[in-house]
Protein backbone atom coordinates (compact mmCIF):
# COMPACT_ATOMS: atom_id res chain seq x y z
CA UNK A 1 0.00 0.00 0.00
CA UNK A 2 3.18 2.34 0.72
CA UNK A 3 4.27 1.94 -2.89
CA UNK A 4 0.84 2.53 -4.28
CA UNK A 5 0.76 5.90 -2.41
CA UNK A 6 4.16 6.96 -2.95
CA UNK A 7 3.80 6.06 -6.71
CA UNK A 8 0.29 8.09 -6.96
CA UNK A 9 1.90 11.31 -5.09
CA UNK A 10 4.79 10.87 -7.23
CA UNK A 11 2.32 10.99 -10.55
CA UNK A 12 0.61 14.18 -8.42
CA UNK A 13 3.40 15.55 -8.04
CA UNK A 14 4.60 15.49 -11.99
CA UNK A 15 1.15 16.54 -13.01
CA UNK A 16 1.51 19.56 -10.88
CA UNK A 17 4.74 20.01 -12.15
CA UNK A 18 3.91 19.84 -15.79
CA UNK A 19 0.59 22.10 -15.72
CA UNK A 20 2.14 24.86 -13.60
CA UNK A 21 5.54 24.81 -16.33
CA UNK A 22 2.66 25.01 -19.69
CA UNK A 23 0.67 27.91 -17.71
CA UNK A 24 0.81 31.14 -20.05
CA UNK A 25 -0.39 33.89 -17.97
CA UNK A 26 -1.80 36.61 -20.03
CA UNK A 27 -2.60 40.01 -18.62
CA UNK A 28 -5.65 41.38 -20.11
CA UNK A 29 -5.00 44.81 -19.23
CA UNK A 30 -2.41 44.42 -22.42
CA UNK A 31 -4.70 44.59 -24.78
CA UNK A 32 -2.91 46.48 -27.72
CA UNK A 33 -5.48 47.37 -31.02
CA UNK A 34 -3.77 47.67 -34.25
CA UNK A 35 -4.11 47.03 -37.66
CA UNK A 36 -2.66 47.54 -41.31
CA UNK A 37 -3.89 47.93 -44.83
CA UNK A 38 -1.83 47.47 -48.10
CA UNK A 39 -1.81 51.54 -48.91
CA UNK A 40 -3.61 54.28 -47.18
CA UNK A 41 -5.16 55.84 -50.31
CA UNK A 42 -7.67 54.29 -52.14
CA UNK A 43 -10.50 54.74 -55.27
CA UNK A 44 -14.24 54.96 -55.05
CA UNK A 45 -15.61 51.82 -54.21
CA UNK A 46 -12.18 49.83 -54.12
CA UNK A 47 -12.21 46.89 -52.06
CA UNK A 48 -9.60 47.44 -49.28
CA UNK A 49 -8.35 44.58 -46.38
CA UNK A 50 -7.95 45.53 -42.86
CA UNK A 51 -5.78 43.30 -41.21
CA UNK A 52 -5.97 43.25 -37.88
CA UNK A 53 -3.08 43.02 -35.65
CA UNK A 54 -4.33 43.53 -32.49
CA UNK A 55 -3.21 41.20 -29.31
CA UNK A 56 -4.68 39.94 -26.35
CA UNK A 57 -8.05 40.58 -27.67
CA UNK A 58 -10.85 38.44 -27.79
CA UNK A 59 -13.67 41.01 -29.55
CA UNK A 60 -13.69 43.69 -31.98
CA UNK A 61 -15.13 46.69 -33.03
CA UNK A 62 -14.54 49.04 -36.36
CA UNK A 63 -15.89 52.22 -37.36
CA UNK A 64 -15.37 53.21 -40.79
CA UNK A 65 -16.39 56.85 -40.52
CA UNK A 66 -18.53 56.85 -43.02
CA UNK A 67 -21.86 54.88 -40.85
CA UNK A 68 -20.64 51.73 -41.31
CA UNK A 69 -19.76 49.28 -38.76
CA UNK A 70 -17.97 45.84 -38.23
CA UNK A 71 -17.33 43.16 -35.47
CA UNK A 72 -15.18 41.13 -37.33
CA UNK A 73 -11.55 40.51 -36.80
CA UNK A 74 -10.53 41.17 -40.60
CA UNK A 75 -13.15 43.07 -42.12
CA UNK A 76 -13.13 44.12 -45.82
CA UNK A 77 -14.84 47.48 -46.98
CA UNK A 78 -15.09 50.07 -49.41
CA UNK A 79 -16.02 53.81 -49.65
CA UNK A 80 -18.43 54.94 -52.26
CA UNK A 81 -17.21 58.93 -51.98
CA UNK A 82 -14.01 60.50 -52.37
CA UNK A 83 -12.60 61.92 -48.76
CA UNK A 84 -10.73 61.54 -46.09
CA UNK A 85 -11.70 58.93 -43.66
CA UNK A 86 -10.98 57.96 -39.96
CA UNK A 87 -10.95 54.01 -39.54
CA UNK A 88 -11.02 53.22 -35.94
CA UNK A 89 -10.17 49.94 -34.55
CA UNK A 90 -11.18 48.79 -30.32
CA UNK A 91 -10.12 45.91 -29.26
CA UNK A 92 -11.53 44.40 -26.44
CA UNK A 93 -10.85 41.65 -23.40
CA UNK A 94 -13.38 41.59 -20.89
CA UNK A 95 -13.16 45.01 -19.26
CA UNK A 96 -9.78 45.81 -20.97
CA UNK A 97 -9.64 48.05 -24.77
CA UNK A 98 -7.56 49.61 -26.43
CA UNK A 99 -8.23 51.56 -29.64
CA UNK A 100 -6.16 52.40 -33.16
CA UNK A 101 -6.96 54.84 -35.60
CA UNK A 102 -5.86 55.31 -39.11
CA UNK A 103 -6.52 57.77 -42.15
CA UNK A 104 -7.78 56.22 -45.11
CA UNK A 105 -7.61 58.88 -48.33
CA UNK A 106 -10.42 57.80 -50.78
CA UNK A 107 -10.24 59.72 -54.33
Amino acid sequence: MKTLNKILLSLLAMFVFFSVQSCIVVDNSDVYADFTTEKTTYSVDEKIFFENLSEHADEFSWDFDDGYKSSLRNPEHSFAKPGVYTVELKAFNGAYSDHRRQKITVE
